[in-house]
């Protein structure tokens, strides 16, 4: 409405200025090198007009030819050396955690240059915007870089940071693939492919990824040993879950060719192998490992390979498993929780001693303790010690005071 009303107000003036000009014409005289120009003011301001016009004409086809030739866009020499200078503040701004500074000193290094994506402080720029949480001009810069093969790379990692930060799983996807295609050896594209991968359980592009950490030495030669048997065992429990249990078995064998002792893959195979009817085989591979690696995992496998056993039969069970390996952590909190389930006090006091007798014992010790003298004794005061020994160990309280643990008893003030 606005630009209406100035419309119809130019549109009056212009008509007023031309009937005031038609009655009062006045003369216009110009003389220059011999030549004597006599006329009126109307005619002299439609020669003006027309001058104009044909100085702009000009200007745009020269604008035309120095782009086609390369010229346009350069600088005198002072602007391209305050250009250079916004670069150097704004990377030490950008280094220092300043984005908003950053963005500001990089964006003077434009001036030097024909547009955003030749100049070498736009990628700076975009990482200043990023920085200081200017999340869609930043994407936006970064976007407009990637037509620029001198700073695609860079563009293709900052996309990648910023869908990263926002859990964008598709953007993930579409960045990561592309650097990892296009540019040479992105470690900084690796992980975040992985994760996804494994996150998602589509681990059918993890090689591209394992051989960048691998060639650059981001990943020692374990790591991605154990990285391979993980995409294995993903695929092995995908043929699970579509009744290919061959495919199942042999996946979970090639993980286990990797890393013999992986938990996880141990548990996957010997629950297929049970299911199919071949229990012997899965004790075997768990009782196998158990004498190499105890662990946690494989303490719940053998418990529920052993299918519905009363509460001594379990605790029987266990202690023949943890008597494979008898001194180890995972042995004694195995056989020890079996023991408290069937109310084998005794027994459950003397696998826990050597744990609970550290310095520091670990969480899961101080909880089967307190489980101990909860169903032992039933003494809260000792309950509560050991409880407050788990939340120390977990971090929760610093390091275990008895004094403190003393004075903090619901019955200290009584005593």
């Amino acid at each position: 409405m606005f630009q209406l009303i100035l419309l119809i107000v130019l549109g009056v003036l212009v008509v007023a200025g031309g009937l005031w000009l038609a009655s009062n014409p006045g003369s216009l005289s110009v003389a220059w090198l011999g030549w004597q120009i006599d006329t009126n003011m109307i005619f002299g301001l439609i020669g003006l007009v027309v001058l104009f016009v044909v100085f702009w004409i000009v200007l745009r086809l020269l604008g035309m030819l120095a782009g086609t030739l390369g010229l346009r866009g350069v600088k005198t020499a002072g602007n391209l050396e305050r250009a250079a200078r916004g670069v150097g503040e704004g990377y030490a701004a950008l280094r220092a955690g300043r984005g908003a500074e950053a963005q500001v000193e990089a964006a003077r290094a434009r001036a030097a240059f024909p547009s955003t994506e030749k100049s070498p402080g736009a990628l700076l720029e975009a990482d200043g915007l990023a920085l200081a949480g200017k999340t869609d001009a930043a994407r936006d810069l970064y976007t407009a870089l990637l037509a620029n093969p001198d700073t695609e790379a860079g563009a293709l990692r900052g996309l990648l940071d910023l869908a990263v930060k926002a859990g964008d799983d598709a953007a993930i996807k579409e960045w990561s693939e592309r650097a990892l295609f296009k540019v040479d050896s992105p470690v900084w594209a690796a992980r975040p492919a992985l994760d996804l991968a494994f996150r998602t359980g589509q681990v059918d592009g993890v090689e591209r990824p394992l051989q960048v950490l691998e060639q650059s030495g981001e990943a020692d030669v374990a790591e991605v040993r154990r990285l391979r048997a993980n995409a294995f065992l993903h695929r092995a429990r995908a043929a699970k879950d579509a009744g290919k249990l061959g495919d199942a078995v042999t996946l979970c064998r090639q993980a286990l060719d990797l890393d013999p002792d992986a938990p996880e893959v141990v548990d996957a195979l010997a629950r297929i192998l049970a299911g199919a009817g071949k229990a012997g085989k899965a004790e075997q591979l768990v009782q196998d490992t158990w004498k190499r690696a105890p662990d946690a995992v494989l303490a719940r496998t053998w418990r529920d390979l052993a299918g519905t056993k009363d509460a001594m039969a379990l605790a029987n069970r266990m202690q023949t498993l943890a008597g494979l390996n008898p001194e180890h952590p995972e042995s004694r909190l195995a056989a020890a929780e079996a023991a408290i389930e069937a109310k084998m006090w005794g027994q459950a006091r003397t696998q826990l001693a050597p744990l609970a007798a550290a310095d520091q014992p670990g969480v899961r010790a101080c909880l089967l303790m307190a489980r101990v003298e909860e169903g032992e004794s039933g003494d809260s005061g000792k309950v509560m010690d050991w409880m407050r020994r788990a939340v120390a160990a977990a971090g929760g309280l610093g390091e275990y005071s008895p004094a403190r643990a003393a004075a903090d008893r619901p019955d200290a003030d009584a005593a």
